[in-house]
């Protein structure tokens, strides 16, 4: 047994041997060295990866950081696909979210 009761470990093999049918987009984390450096090798395991998720993080340099994640895109012959870390649609929704923990508790 490879993992613990209740916990999970998959390998990128275990993935791409189950991978007919599915729509991979790989989705970058901050370090953006790293996911170059990786790229590569996901493309290659996973033969429908098709896109690399473009973020727009409002922490600056965002412009920046999407059109390097179009130009690794490019080349390795994926496109990137637009999307967003939205929680909810105006920001006076926010209020709810950091009060509803506390009042589920009392």
């Amino acid at each position: 047994m490879r993992a613990e009761k209740g916990e999970c470990e998959l390998s990128l093999a275990d993935v791409a041997d189950h991978a007919d049918g599915i729509a991979f987009i790989a989705w970058p984390q901050d370090d953006l060295d790293a996911f170059e450096a990786e790229l590569p090798r996901l493309c290659d395991a996973l033969t429908s990866l098709r896109h690399v998720a473009a973020t727009y993080l409002y922490r600056g340099g965002d412009y920046a950081r999407i059109e390097r994640l179009d130009r690794l895109a490019q080349a390795n012959g994926l496109r990137i696909l637009a999307t967003n870390d939205v929680h909810y649609h105006v920001p006076e929704r926010r209020l709810c979210r950091t009060s509803s923990p506390a009042s589920a508790r009392k």
